[in-house]
């Protein structure tokens, strides 16, 4: 089996190709035409002949040039010059020769000497070509490992604009992956979830109705201590009642079609409905007033999930002790409807913040850590978002964003 070859030793093999061809074929050429000029050059033959013509042209010129001096010394400058001539021809021809000899050793140098440097040159290139590349392969490899990339700032500076562009492309590849990843353990968790509070809340129902029915005989009786009795009775009941809708309402998405529901009324609404005499809730208008504030959702859905919002905030204040009120702000922001809650209470640490969402945590003594899990999961069908964080005064801060319906 044949071993692969790496992208570095590809790259190398072809610039090293690329450099050695055109320099041999370019020294090759060189080295024919430099020996025919100097054979061309060095050839005395022609001069000597040339001067025996020239020799016997001025014997016979030495009658006319006796009696004319003109002539004379016209033949006597043309006889020194050719007899140079002839001199620097038989030594043009030494030298032609002993460079002849010389050459093919001159172009080996001259070719190593390419070899070398193209060597060198085709080496330092394949690296820094496939440095990068590596580096590259090296990232995939993280994300695949889910391993968060090292951080803009880390990397190689003057980098060619292709390689800037595909780390920014890996980089978002990766925070794609590990949301999805996250969204995907989610619903996972939110199925596994489902199904068990849906049976769960079957086997609560069961035995509620004939336990209510007796708690309501037993609170109509005479005895005021099992009048007493049978009302609180009454009470647990309402609140199991209550806690099997709310498990066998998780996981599942509002039903029925959409309708226009104005959130300025709808929580308002509510205001009226769960505002005590020692926490009040205030619902305003922010920004534009005359601002539309309807959209297209399910309002039972949607009710329930703001109320359960609003008595997250309640609990809060009233097992901090804290009188005072929740202000929710209702505002219009471009294609958004934006809602604020507010509350006095606590706050939350950032433990609570990142588990706020899973089914399972609750930090209330008698919740149930289902309440503002079915929250997002509402918010989410009518393709909205909820966060929760720190309000800029203290307290809690759930922000609601929903698409508007106009």
């Amino acid at each position: 089996m044949a071993r692969e070859q790496t992208f570095r030793q590809r790259v190398f093999i072809t610039l090293v190709v690329v450099a050695i061809v055109p320099a041999a074929l370019a020294l090759g050429v060189t080295t024919l035409a430099l020996s025919e000029v100097l054979s061309g050059i060095g050839a005395s033959g022609p001069w000597v002949s040339v001067g025996a013509s020239g020799g016997e042209l001025l014997q016979r010129l030495e009658p006319y040039a006796a009696t004319d001096t003109a002539l004379a010394r016209v033949a006597a400058e043309h006889q020194t010059t050719l007899g140079e001539s002839v001199r620097f021809s038989r030594i043009y021809e030494v030298l032609a020769q002993r460079f002849l000899r010389l050459l093919p050793v001159l172009m080996l140098a001259l070719a190593t000497l390419v070899v070398v440097l193209s060597t060198a040159a085709a080496r330092r290139l394949a690296r820094a070509m496939s440095r990068p590349i590596i580096s590259l392969a090296g990232w995939a490899e993280m994300v695949g490992d889910d391993q968060p990339l090292p951080p803009s700032s880390q990397d190689p500076p003057n980098e060619v604009l292709e390689v800037r562009r595909l780390r920014s492309s890996l980089r978002s590849m990766a925070d794609d992956l590990a949301a999805a990843r996250r969204r995907e353990i989610e619903a996972a968790r939110l199925r596994s979830w489902s199904t068990m509070a849906r049976r769960v809340a079957h086997e609560l129902k069961n035995p509620l109705t004939p336990m209510k029915f007796a708690a309501t005989t037993i609170s109509r009786v005479e005895d005021p201590e099992l009048q007493e009795s049978g009302r609180v009775l009454l009470e647990e009941i309402d609140r199991l009642d209550d806690m099997a809708r709310s498990f066998s309402q998780l996981g599942k998405l509002p039903a029925g079609p959409p309708s226009e529901v104005d959130l300025v009324e709808l929580l308002g609404t509510l205001a009226r409905l769960h505002g005590t005499d020692t926490i009040q809730v205030e619902v305003v208008a922010a920004g534009d007033p005359d601002a539309p504030t309807v959209i297209r959702g399910h309002y039972d859905a949607l009710q329930q999930a703001f109320r359960n919002l609003l008595a997250n905030g309640m609990e809060s204040m009233e097992d901090a002790g804290v009188e005072g009120r929740i202000l929710v702000a209702v505002s219009r922001r471009d294609d958004e409807i934006v809602i604020l809650i507010d509350d006095e209470g606590p706050g939350m640490t950032p433990e609570v913040q990142e588990r706020l969402w899973e089914p399972e945590f609750t930090t209330k003594r008698r919740g149930t850590g289902i309440g503002l899990t079915l929250v997002r999961r509402t918010v989410a069908a009518h393709g909205g978002e909820v966060t929760a964080q720190t309000a800029p005064g203290g307290g809690a801060r759930f922000q609601v964003l929903l698409p508007a319906g106009d």
